[in-house]
C-alpha cells in the first residue's frame, strides 16, 4: 500500500486479550456487524489448539481526535478508553478477536442476523480418546466437556478442582496453546480513503467490486 507506514507485531493470544481488556481496540464505522455462528467460534477456538494459522489481525493505528470513525452504540468488544493515546481500529480480524474476547468471558452475544450465541458453550473435551475436535460448542457437562471461560480464567485450578490430574494436565495443556499462541497484528497508518480502500481489497477477495460493496465501504 503506496504512501502507507506498516509495521508488524507479534503478540501473544494473552497480550491481545489484555488490550481488549483495556480498551485500546474500537470498531469502525466501516465494519461489518458480528456475522459468526457458536460452531464457527469453536473453530476457531479448536484451530488454535491445532497450532493451525488463524490469518493476521489488521489494525488502522490513529490519534484519538479521529474517535468520530468508532462506530456507536456496537457492543461486540469492550468500548474504546479515552486514557489510551490511540485508537486501534479493527480493519480485518473483528470477528476473530471478538470470538476470543467472549470465549474468555463467556458471555451472550447476538449476531448480524440475531442469533444467540452464548460463549459459555465454547468447550474443551476433556476424554482424549474421543473422535473429533477437542473445542466444540455444546452444553458443558462437569469433568467431560468444560467450558472455555473456566479453561481461560485465572484461577481456573480453583474453578476446575472438581478434575482428575490427567484432566487438568489437558486442561492446563490447551490453556497454554491458546494463551501462548502468536498473533501477528500488522500496523498501518495512513488516510482514511487509502484504509476504505484497503477494507475493500481485503473483502472482495479480488473479486469483482460491486455497487453495494462500493457503497458499503463509503458509508
Amino acid at each position: 500500500m503506496a504512501n502507507h507506514r506498516i509495521s508488524i507485531r507479534r503478540q501473544s493470544i494473552a497480550q491481545l486479550l489484555r488490550h481488549v481488556d483495556s480498551g485500546r481496540f474500537a470498531v469502525p464505522k466501516l465494519q461489518r456487524e458480528f456475522v459468526w455462528d457458536g460452531p464457527k467460534a469453536a473453530k476457531l477456538l479448536d484451530s488454535i489448539v491445532a497450532e493451525m494459522p488463524i490469518g493476521v489481525v489488521l489494525v488502522w493505528e490513529t490519534p484519538k481526535s479521529l474517535r468520530l470513525f468508532l462506530r456507536q452504540a456496537y457492543h461486540v468488544l469492550p468500548p474504546f478508553k479515552a486514557k489510551n493515546p490511540k485508537v486501534w481500529f479493527l480493519i480485518d480480524g473483528q470477528q476473530r478477536v471478538s470470538v476470543l474476547h467472549h470465549s474468555k468471558e463467556g458471555s451472550v452475544l447476538k449476531n448480524a442476523r440475531g442469533s444467540e450465541i452464548d460463549f459459555s458453550r465454547v468447550v474443551l473435551a476433556l476424554d482424549p480418546n474421543e473422535e473429533g475436535s477437542r473445542i466444540r460448542y455444546r452444553k458443558p457437562i462437569e469433568g467431560q466437556y468444560e467450558s472455555m471461560r473456566n479453561v481461560l480464567h485465572p484461577q481456573w485450578r480453583s474453578r476446575l478442582s472438581h478434575l482428575g490430574t490427567r484432566q487438568r494436565r489437558r486442561v492446563e495443556e490447551c490453556r497454554d496453546k491458546v494463551l501462548g499462541y502468536p498473533i501477528h497484528m500488522m500496523f498501518v497508518d495512513g488516510k482514511l480513503n487509502q484504509i476504505r480502500e484497503s477494507f475493500l481489497r481485503i473483502n472482495t477477495q479480488g473479486m469483482k467490486i460491486t455497487t453495494a460493496d462500493a457503497i458499503f465501504t463509503r458509508a
